[in-house]
């Protein structure tokens, strides 16, 4: 504060009231602000002395004379301080005129050096503008002068990044291209060393020197003076040369130090484009007019009595018009009434309507009869299934019956391999049952979610081979062939969770692996052979309570089964290479010592009744895109053994999404109440989807039109550099909840 030039703020100013003993009265010029504001000393220790100050602005303080002692002329004669009662040097005061006229201003220190300021126009572009006519005579060509610079600061960053704090360097740099952009100290500074200039900014704010001076730095040449205006530090004017100037001063109506003179040249501009538009609505008023004469006169009988009709019609019009409204309010509410009886009839019935060629499921909007397509095509008959479901119609959805319109067989046709083989009335088994017929185990983790308790897949699918024959001929034989047992279906034998429990008909599940062993191709490729003594050989097990006598030792007693269950893999699950147990990591909810229900929900008597199975332990996952039939295998329940025909074998060929979408909506509603299924699905198109993005990833070229190899992948770097060009981070679009997504 005590160096000179540093602006007065209102700590200093209370000093000065302080120390002076006086009442400083300020009158301000910002509408926002209290006419007066008084500030004066604390605790004086005499009489305090008014003055009066001025405040324009906010940014320059006036003094005052009295009305008796104040000039005709302020702007003309010096000023008088109020302190010293001396005249001040008028080189060192601003005229009032001048500080609140900044044109007035900026036109005196213009001719202070020889020139004239010269308005060019800009709305975001008037230094580029200005620069452009001081250059070419021309302000059209901010454009170049605008990319110019731009580009000059992307070839030396280092000159300016750093200068940069208040966003990235590449959008403060595509910010700055686009047109409308103010100009900052930065790209003036790139301008002037782009073009070698030596720029001479000529200031209107008070606070700041009257000239800025920004040069190139290190200039091939010597620069080339310009000088441009800065008028309130919002808009850039241009410059010409005061002999210049007086020869084209009439022509040059918009400088003028009060203004008046630019706002009549705008206001003519805008009267003249106001006539122009008045010119032309009437001109074609007229025109309209001229074509409705010949029609009036044609009706001139019905003209003439027009005016009177009209006012006796407009006096019923005033009295039936409150009729009129109530009438209106009940239309209206009869037509909201049949429009919510006409949704309600919409949406009264789902997906009920059979496609008679596809087998699919869909709503009323989007079928039709097949009336039309056998009239007009007969051929296409033989692609149908004669299949009428709802109303007892034969129903064909539109994407069908587009392809048929044009003698095509449609990807999703019944008869293109697109059908699920059919099931014997043997085969109603449950989930544990085919799961124990099932060669290929696909574990997946699906939990609840937080919110809707809907389900989600959680990790990847792991696809384990699994030893069919093994599992089936280790069953007990039960004295029923209607009796059941439990089973736990584990990933391993040690472990104490289970993956699925339930309970199973032993017979039901030998009878259909013996079917499915004699009758299925798939399951002979995987040369599955079963036991056909298993009736005489396996012993029967008895599900009698024990006696009371061995009721001590029922809890930690097992079948004698699940030992040569675990032994049908092979003899690796013997090895100790494993020392990790379950058993360790998991601990039981509750006081164990206190609860009066074990830990595994069993009571005293039922562990013994318990058979734990774990068909996969040991064997190696697989891969679901290596394992080609990994799905049908998994799946007994839904394909029956029998694998989907590949695209030769099929009369058009089929995308996987499109077999998934079909297998969905198919009126055998089997593979939509198989949740498992539906996330195996879900997964596998998922990966689907990410491989096929990062192969495409890696065949596209960059921007050196060079290229990418795998061997390029190699080097050191190589990697960034791919993710610094968003390649990497773009395979990710079509997975849901991923940034690019």
């Amino acid at each position: 504060m005590a160096n000179q030039g540093t602006w007065a703020d209102g700590l200093i100013i209370q000093a000065v009231a302080d120390k002076f003993h006086l009442k400083i009265h300020i009158v301000e010029t910002n509408p926002g602000f209290a006419e007066f504001n008084v500030i004066q000393a604390v605790n004086p220790s005499c009489e305090l002395r008014l003055i009066y100050l001025g405040h324009v602005g906010e940014y320059h303080y006036v003094s005052s004379v009295p009305l008796v002692q104040c000039p005709d002329n302020l702007n003309e004669k010096p000023l008088v301080s109020a302190v010293t009662k001396r005249p001040v040097q008028s080189q060192n005061v601003l005229p009032i005129s001048s500080v609140l006229d900044p044109f007035g201003l900026l036109n005196n220190r213009f001719n202070k050096i020889g020139f004239q300021p010269l308005d060019v126009g800009g709305l975001g572009d008037c230094f580029f503008r200005a620069v452009s006519h001081q250059l070419y005579g021309d302000p059209n060509g901010h454009v170049y002068i605008r990319m110019s610079g731009v580009e000059y600061m992307k070839d030396n960053p280092e000159r300016f990044i750093e200068s940069n704090t208040e966003n990235c360097w590449i959008e403060y740099l595509s910010n700055m291209a686009k047109q409308g952009t103010w100009a900052d100290g930065l790209i003036i500074q790139a301008v002037a060393d782009k073009f070698h200039l030596k720029i001479h900014i000529v200031e209107t704010n008070p606070g700041f020197a009257e000239f800025n001076v920004v040069q190139a730095v290190s200039p091939p040449c010597e620069p080339r003076l310009i000088y441009l205006g800065h008028v309130g530090e919002y808009h850039y004017v241009s410059s010409v040369p005061l002999v210049q100037y007086a020869d084209t001063l009439e022509d040059q109506a918009s400088i003028s130090t009060t203004g008046k003179c630019k706002k009549r040249k705008l206001n003519e501009n805008i009267q003249q484009k106001r006539n122009k538009y008045m010119k032309e609505l009437m001109r074609r008023k007229r025109k309209v007019t001229g074509q409705q004469t010949q029609s009036l006169k044609k009706n001139k009988s019905k003209s003439q009595r027009k005016p009177e009709m009209s006012l006796k019609k407009y006096e019923q019009k005033c009295q039936e018009k409150p009729e009129k409204s109530t009438i209106s309010n009940d239309n209206n509410d009869q037509i909201i009434h049949q429009l919510i009886l006409k949704f309600q009839d919409v949406v009264s019935k789902g997906p009920v309507y059979i496609c008679t060629c596809c087998d699919q499921l869909w709503y009323k909007h989007s079928v039709s009869s097949t009336v039309s397509i056998r009239a007009s095509n007969p051929s296409t008959t033989k692609y149908l299934l004669n299949t009428k479901s709802e109303g007892n119609v034969e129903w064909l959805c539109k994407t069908c019956y587009n392809y048929l319109k044009k003698d095509k067989v449609p990807p999703c046709a019944a008869v293109n391999g697109m059908q699920f083989p059919c099931k014997p009335s043997f085969f109603d088994l449950n989930e544990l049952e085919c799961r124990l017929l099932a060669p290929r185990l696909a574990f997946q983790k699906l939990m609840e979610a937080p919110r809707g308790q809907q389900l989600k897949i959680h990790g990847n699918i792991v696809n384990v081979p699994a030893d069919v024959a093994n599992t089936v001929s280790s069953l007990p034989r039960l004295p029923n062939e209607t009796g059941t047992i439990k089973v736990n279906l584990k990933r391993k034998l040690q472990y104490k969770s289970a993956a699925l429990s339930l309970n199973i008909r032993p017979a039901k599940v030998q009878q259909a692996a013996v079917w499915l062993v004699n009758n299925k191709r798939l399951y002979k490729e995987q040369a599955i052979t079963l036991n056909q003594n298993w009736s005489e050989t396996t012993n029967s097990v008895s599900l009698n309570e024990h006696d009371e006598d061995n009721s001590d030792h029922s809890d930690h007693r097992e079948c004698e089964v699940p030992d040569k269950i675990s032994s049908g893999t092979s003899s690796k699950t013997q090895l100790d290479e494993d020392d990790w147990s379950e058993d360790e990591a998991e601990n039981p909810c509750g006081v164990t010592d206190t609860m009066l229900t074990a830990t595994n929900f069993l009571e005293e008597n039922e562990p013994h009744c318990v058979l734990n199975v774990a068909p996969a332990e040991g064997n190696r996952p697989l891969s679901v895109f290596r394992d080609k039939h990994s799905e049908e295998l998994a799946y007994p329940g839904i394909f029956v053994r029998e694998k989907r025909p590949d695209n030769d074998e099929r009369l058009t060929p089929v995308y996987y999404s499109d077999i998934c979408k079909s297998e969905v909506r198919r009126s055998d509603r089997r593979v939509a109440t198989c949740v498992e299924n539906l996330f195996f699905k879900a997964k596998k198109l998922q990966m689907k989807a990410l491989l096929g993005k990062s192969q495409v990833a890696l065949r596209k070229c960059k921007g050196n039109h060079k290229s990418l190899k795998a061997g390029q992948l190699k080097h050191q770097g190589a990697l960034e550099k791919l993710i610094h060009h968003d390649e990497g981070f773009n395979i990710l679009k079509t997975l849901r909840g991923s940034p690019p997504y």
